[in-house]
């Protein structure tokens, strides 16, 4: 074994911490509780699991999305068969202590021709992560299809939900992230097409008056010594993940990882930003911040696709895990925060 003669810096310590805490903690033990500082993975990951033969969801499943109203968590997520570009659709669990999640079992929403590919919900939310809700219900986007066509829907409860007839509301934005921030939505979301992908952002007075924000983009692939590989297709900034700790935005993404690791050439890692007003915004000079857990059973070779929403007296990140190349995405997992990010 080599060790390297360069310092880490504090938040590359953190991230392979974040990673060797994974790895090394066992179920029933009090790793649950978080050090203060660093991302820790909970010892009861996967937190979600691929469904049964036959389910919509038994061999992919990512980009979890998570809201806490009155002490229940509602994860959404996007499940898929062994399909990479098709059949996707939106599913539901939910849980009482954030850790142990039960499947409400039916996709939110049915399939059609041009809306074939449901994934990447959002729903709306104050800029502390809280969930908002507008005359009474619950507002989601997500995409419908693999052009990025964004769909719009409302609910009383958050558990039956009602597609809005004017969709799409939006084009060509993958994975958005939805705020309110005065009167004014934001919708934070990737910008593809021609490679290297960038995060841009919409905004407007209603969610049907959305238009790309003049100083777009928000952010590009520069990182040059963790962003994207050598390897064809991976050229991208993808999963924007965006909130509010006191007066700074802070701003998750992921993107490919220069890993070194030679028997995973394919591996993604997250990013962190920060910004004054939600539009200028500086990376983070010691990204990446979280990273897989080099050899885990559950997270091995891609993390991303995260969604943090505040808990208590610090933060709870779900995000989607993947442990080889024949699932797009294999699980959801978590890791805690203990206090503030910042």
């Amino acid at each position: 074994m080599s060790f390297s003669r360069h310092p880490i810096t504090r938040r590359q310590a953190l991230a392979a911490g974040a990673g060797l805490a994974g790895a090394l903690a066992l179920p029933g033990l009090a790793a649950t509780t978080p050090a203060s500082g660093r991302w820790v993975r909970c010892p009861d990951n996967p937190v979600l699991s691929l469904g049964p033969e036959g389910a919509f969801d038994h061999f992919n499943m990512f980009a979890p999305c998570a809201v806490k109203v009155k002490g229940r968590t509602y994860l959404y997520y996007s499940g898929g068969p062994n399909d990479k570009y098709t059949r996707y659709q939106i599913g539901l669990a939910l849980s009482d202590d954030g850790v142990h999640f039960k499947k409400t079992g039916k996709p939110l929403f049915p399939l059609t021709d041009r809306f074939n590919f449901h994934a990447t919900p959002a729903v709306l939310r104050r800029p502390d992560t809280r969930l908002l809700t507008e005359n009474g219900f619950w507002h989601m986007v997500f995409d419908g299809n693999r052009g990025n066509d964004v769909l719009h829907a409302t609910s009383p409860d958050g558990l039956t939900w009602t597609l809005d007839p004017k969709n799409p509301i939006y084009r060509r934005a993958y994975a958005p992230c939805l705020l309110k921030v005065g009167g004014e939505y934001r919708m934070y979301h990737v910008y593809g097409g021609k490679r290297p992908w960038e995060i841009h952002l919409a905004t407007g007075p209603d969610l049907y008056s959305l238009k790309p924000h003049p100083k777009n983009p928000m952010l590009i692939l520069d990182q040059h010594n963790w962003e994207a590989t050598d390897r064809p297709g991976t050229s991208a900034l993808v999963y924007p993940y965006v909130f509010q700790e006191g007066k700074t935005w802070i701003m998750y993404y992921a993107s490919y990882w220069k890993s070194g690791w030679k028997d995973e050439p394919y591996t993604t890692a997250m990013g962190m930003a920060t910004s004054a007003d939600g539009i200028t915004w500086t990376k983070n000079p010691d990204n990446p911040v979280f990273t897989p857990t080099h050899g885990s059973s559950y997270d091995g070779a891609y993390v991303s696709s995260e969604s943090i929403i505040r808990d208590g007296d610090g933060y709870k990140m779900y995000y989607g895990a993947r442990i080889d190349v024949l699932h797009k995405y294999f699980c959801i997992g978590l890791a805690t925060w203990k206090g503030k990010m910042l």
